[in-house]
Formats: structure tokens, sequence, C-alpha cells
């Protein structure tokens, strides 16, 4: 299963470079050296356990994104309605949870250009306005 997540993050970040141990690889690499490590820590039977994850990550791939997209095929694999009714119908910013209560911030109906009376400006609703261009230091 770990494998299967590892390739997808390697298909969605194509391009990227990541480090393995102390070398730097590419990103689309990764599940193969670390499916090299298992297989030499490991064995060749954990290797093929392993590699039964990055087999169903690309045919998920394939049939979720590559041939919808581009083939003009339907897409095969849909989630259930319940799901995602369950993770899109809901409010991040408020509600319970088990470490207190969270509130949707209160929206200002100040005009854009006005302040809040502050003389630095921090509490103004464009505190950050004429603070300069925003270099990054040492680089």
């Amino acid at each position: 299963m770990i494998m299967a997540f590892i390739y997808s993050y390697s298909q969605l970040n194509r391009g990227q470079r990541t480090r393995f141990f102390v070398i730097d690889i590419p990103v689309v690499v990764l599940p193969y050296a670390m499916l090299l490590v298992t297989m030499v820590l490991g064995g060749w039977y954990s290797a093929v356990l392993e590699s039964m994850g990055i087999l169903a990550a690309h045919l998920y791939n394939f049939l979720t994104h590559i041939y919808p997209v581009y083939g003009g095929g339907r897409n095969f694999i849909t989630v259930p309605g319940f799901l995602e009714r369950y993770f899109t119908r809901h409010s991040v910013n408020s509600g319970n949870r088990g470490y207190g209560m969270a509130v949707p911030p209160v929206r200002s109906s100040e005009p854009s250009g006005s302040t809040s009376g502050s003389s630095w400006g921090w509490a103004s609703s464009n505190a950050w306005k004429g603070r300069g261009a925003g270099r990054r230091l040492g680089g």
C-alpha cells in the first residue's frame, strides 16, 4: 500500500528531484529505488509483494487519469456517492473538535483602503501593503 502511494506521488510530481538516503534522484525513479533496497534487504519475495503496489497504482492512474483524459474513454473507477458527500459537504472552518471549537472568520465590512487607527498598521486591513518588496535573505 505504501508503495502505491509513493508511485502515485512520483507520477504527480514528474520533473522534480528528491533525496534518497544521501543521493539526489528524479522523483519518478523513487519507487524503483525503494524496490531495489527492499530486494537487497528483504529478498525477492518482499520485492514482488511491493511491486504489486506499483502495479496497482499504475493501473489506477491509467484507469482514472490517462485513459479518460488522453484516450477519450470513460472513467471506470468512480468515487462512491456517500464518500464524495462526506468529504465535500462540510465546512472546514467551523465545528466542534477534540481540542476546542473552531469559529469561521468574521468578514469585515470596511472598505479596503481604511485602517483601524493603529499607528503602525498591524491591525489594519492592509497591514502588509506598505511593508516593501518582500526580498528573501541570503539569496
